[in-house]
């Protein structure tokens, strides 16, 4: 007979996670706590699996049910307190670590064909903890309850909200990325351009990319609602429905939404057509990213059919003509 298993499910719109882990007393049995990413459009779409088997001293990574790699259970892990767990999934990479004792698990797929301008593989979109009464799972993401895990979600268009530093962040804010905690997409002026760049919610700031520096700002607007989804793409190309941000103070040329990883962080920022080039702010600098993710109206089943039913580059457009 199976154990008594708990289950704690949220939806995620951004390529990392936070965690705290606590296990007392030690398991004694095979019953060990896991993880489940699922894909965002199915639930029962089960991409990755993380193991704790306790009793063994193992973590297992599963990519479906196959095992792909199995690492020991790091000592500190052994210990009856709690500790703080990332793990991130970009790129068909995955990797897990602690917040203390750097990366534990690295993942690379390496079946991804890299002369595609996009990537339309699977996207995580839910993380399920299994556990039994000895551990607690506390997450910095908003729970949600599995019985409404299995409906399909309608609406969630995209809109602006104007926010002041120190204003509550709206519920529906869009997650982007991740730099010690998640991160959101924020838009500001800044020399006669409105700028796309990222909001900090620890710092109540945003932070755009702009002349090889990275600027504050406390009057901004956040993105919100989940009518979206993120496409990696390769110079010179954009998808047809990529989302248009921001104006540029060259031309009134349009800005969009770009993010791409920074050592360990998805770090989001802005996309400029002249320059092929997505800008990063981070830590006082812009940084550049010729390969990055771009934010498209709509969701996967519109990608799907593009996929399925046109011509490979029908879904995207040159950035300069």
């Amino acid at each position: 007979m199976e154990p008594n298993y708990k289950y704690k499910t949220i939806r995620v719109t951004s390529s990392a996670l936070r965690f705290t882990i606590k296990v007392n007393p030690l398991p004694t049995t095979s019953a060990y706590p896991e993880i489940f990413l699922s894909a965002g459009d199915c639930p029962h779409g089960i991409l990755y699996k993380v193991c704790f088997d306790y009793l063994n001293k193992k973590i297992i990574f599963k990519v479906g049910d196959i095992n792909e790699k199995t690492i020991e259970l790091p000592s500190f892990l052994l210990s009856l307190q709690p500790h703080e767990i990332w793990a991130s999934w970009y790129n068909n990479r995955f990797q897990l670590g602690s917040v203390n004792n750097g990366a534990l698990l690295e993942y690379q797929n390496k079946t991804q064909r890299k002369t595609d301008p996009i990537d339309t593989g699977p996207t995580v979109g839910f993380i399920t903890f299994k556990y039994l009464e000895n551990v607690t799972f506390e997450t910095k993401e908003t729970q949600i309850s599995l019985e409404n895990i299995y409906k399909h979600i309608d609406g969630g268009e995209l809109r602006w909200v104007l926010m002041t530093s120190g204003d509550q962040l709206p519920f529906d804010a869009l997650i982007a990325g991740f730099q010690e905690e998640p991160i959101y997409i924020a838009r500001a002026k800044h020399r006669g351009s409105l700028c796309p760049g990222k909001y900090v919610p620890s710092k109540q700031l945003a932070f755009l990319p702009w002349g090889h520096q990275e600027h504050r700002k406390s009057e901004f607007e956040v993105l919100c609602g989940y009518n979206a989804m993120w496409i990696k793409c390769r110079s010179p190309y954009l998808p047809s429905n990529v989302y248009v941000a921001g104006k540029s103070e060259v031309g009134r040329e349009s800005l969009y939404i770009g993010r791409a990883m920074i050592n360990n962080e998805l770090v989001v920022g802005k996309v400029h057509m002249l320059y092929q080039t997505c800008y990063l702010p981070n830590q006082g600098k812009e940084v550049e990213r010729r390969v990055f993710e771009v934010l498209a109206v709509g969701n996967s089943d519109t990608s799907e059919y593009n996929w399925k039913k046109q011509c490979f580059m029908a879904d995207c457009k040159p950035l300069c003509p």
